[in-house]
């Protein structure tokens, strides 16, 4: 569901939808950017932008959930 081996375009509808919130479908578009058409960082802000948004409620998920055990 993260456009490595089946591209988002073909897939229905509802498959779209959850491909958003899987973080691996805009790493992989930044690599297939890079590699393949040579595209410049500033050309992929909205694809940074969700890594670092999806990074930031990960990480306050994970402090918020943590719960030390003495």
């Amino acid at each position: 569901m993260s456009d490595l081996y089946t591209p988002v375009s073909s897939m229905p509808e509802w498959a779209r939808l959850i491909t958003c919130l899987v973080s691996p479908r805009y790493f992989i578009e930044i690599m297939r950017a890079v590699y393949l058409k040579d595209t410049l960082i500033q050309e992929l802000g909205f694809q940074y932008t969700a890594l670092t948004v999806m990074a930031v409620i990960f990480c306050l998920l994970a402090t918020l959930t943590y719960k030390k055990q003495s």
